[in-house]
């Protein structure tokens, strides 16, 4: 929840620098996530029904790399729910999770 709105927030960060991309509302209580990437860029989308997926945001992959960051930790994959209202009491409830990997003919 943003400003007592369900959302999905999408939010860039590099060190301590961030920024919120998107903050799209939503009244369903089901979403579609996708990631997808490139040597290039990263880009994530989301879908209600599952199939119709709708652009939410990207990001450069030079910005993950040791030369920028002075270190290489790895890329986080995360789903989280977080919450600003005190008085409400939900949670979110993750029923699938799915990872593929893609490698394009060479």
């Amino acid at each position: 929840m943003l400003h007592n709105k369900k959302c999905l927030l999408f939010r860039r960060q590099i060190g301590s620098l961030f920024k919120i991309e998107q903050c799209i509302e939503y009244t369903d209580n089901s979403v579609y996530l996708k990631l997808q990437a490139t040597m290039q860029e990263y880009s994530f989308s989301y879908s209600i029904d599952g199939k119709n997926y709708l652009p939410f945001g990207k990001g450069e992959c030079a910005y993950l790399t040791t030369e920028v960051g002075g270190y290489f930790t790895g890329n986080y994959i995360a789903l989280y729910c977080t919450n600003t209202d005190p008085s409400v009491q939900k949670g979110a409830f993750y029923h699938f999770y799915d990872y593929q990997a893609y490698l394009p003919p060479q």
